[in-house]
């Protein structure tokens, strides 16, 4: 749809927003999404109550039946999402407006050398996460990156158990080093010698000194360091 120009965007508003009242409108955007979805769970479940014994009119089975896996789709729907990779998705392949959408899988004897890096950087990207507790499950906090980093670079971390994990987006053109004050942050992590990222291979590193922190990434790319 996308790509055919027939996608319905209602984000590009954010694009001529402050950062702070883009992460407020987000914020808020967030919390509507979340109360529509749990009054829908709240509905369907007061309904299919009310209809325990109501049957259908071509199968032979309670109407509730129905309604519970609604429920549950609504349920379902005000939890955070989780990462997806789809049929294709891990080799980045290419396609276009309908029909060329829905091509066939094309397996690994077939992949192009692209293909086969992007399918190793995406199952770094699996193996890390299922490294990491606190990466996979974790409670995750967005930090204040400075203003006029805001679009190059993104962090946030997820904590769980006593681990953190730091994770980074980089847009840059270009490798780059970035030394931000832990106080900015709104962290206080200890000093931290320089530390290789979760993901196998990388070329990217985090060190903690002197109230600092220090990140070297690489251009257009994403990493995650613990921290603690």
């Amino acid at each position: 749809c996308v790509r055919a120009s027939r996608h319905i965007q209602v984000d590009f508003l954010y694009r001529y927003m402050s950062r702070r009242m883009g992460r407020f409108m987000a914020t808020f955007v967030d919390v509507v999404r979340i109360g529509f979805f749990a009054y829908g769970t709240w509905l369907t479940y007061k309904y299919a109550s009310l209809i325990p014994d109501e049957m259908m009119t071509t199968v032979d089975l309670p109407k509730s039946i129905v309604f519970n896996a609604v429920v549950l789709a609504f349920a379902l729907m005000t939890l955070r999402g989780v990462p997806v990779v789809w049929q294709g998705t891990e080799i980045a392949m290419r396609g276009g407006p309908d029909p060329d959408n829905r091509r066939d899988m094309r397996f690994e004897d077939s992949w192009t050398p692209e293909e086969r890096e992007v399918f190793e950087a995406t199952r770094a990207a699996i193996a890390a996460r299922k490294a990491s507790p606190a990466l996979s499950r974790g409670a995750q906090t967005l930090l204040p990156s400075p203003e006029r980093l805001s679009g190059d670079l993104l962090l946030f971390t997820r904590q769980l158990n006593g681990q953190t994990v730091l994770a980074a987006w980089h847009g840059g053109r270009e490798r780059r080093t970035y030394s931000l004050k832990l106080a900015s942050l709104g962290v206080k992590w200890k000093a931290l010698a320089a530390t290789p990222s979760l993901f196998a291979g990388q070329d990217a590193r985090v060190s903690v000194s002197g109230g600092y922190l220090h990140l070297s990434l690489p251009a257009r790319d994403a990493a995650a360091f613990r921290v603690e």
